[in-house]
């Protein structure tokens, strides 16, 4: 399925993601805006993450963003693309956080951290860390593009 869209008098498109466009954009890209509710109000920051088709994995140090998430476990990742204020592709999954407290859940978040490209994880940091790992289990996904067509 492709995208669908919507052409405006001035050439651009503005749509709809296809599913599979959704995949291929969480997957190929690293760095996203994590969305949570902190004490009744909106915290928003940029993680590192690896998406392997079925979750998102992530990790952290100790701080607000984990015990936020701890409290509130329902999250939003916010994954873009833009190439000018005109051309540009957005996913957001909503899902739920899991902290990875199993050794054998740590070292396959290390592990999905680690590989399909270079490491986002710090230079020497083990499964083993104090970091917390953690995954994302989406409940939904949406996509949103807009293109300008010559």
């Amino acid at each position: 399925m492709t995208s669908v869209g919507d052409r405006c008098r001035d050439g651009r498109v503005i749509g709809i993601l296809s599913t599979a466009e959704i995949e291929a954009l969480l997957t190929r890209n690293r760095i996203g805006r994590l969305a949570m509710c902190a004490d009744a109000l909106p915290y928003v920051l940029p993680v590192s993450y690896r998406y392997d088709g079925a979750v998102v994995f992530g990790f952290s140090g100790s701080g607000k963003k984990i015990e936020t998430m701890r409290a509130q476990p329902n999250v939003a990742l916010l994954v873009d693309e833009i190439l000018s204020p005109t051309s540009w592709k957005s996913v957001v999954l909503e899902g739920v956080f899991e902290e990875l407290t199993e050794p054998d859940e740590r070292r396959k978040a290390y592990t999905a951290l680690s590989t399909n490209g270079s490491s986002i994880l710090p230079r020497g940091i083990m499964a083993d860390s104090g970091l917390v790992f953690y995954r994302i289990r989406p409940v939904a996904k949406s996509g949103r593009f807009e293109t300008s067509e010559s």
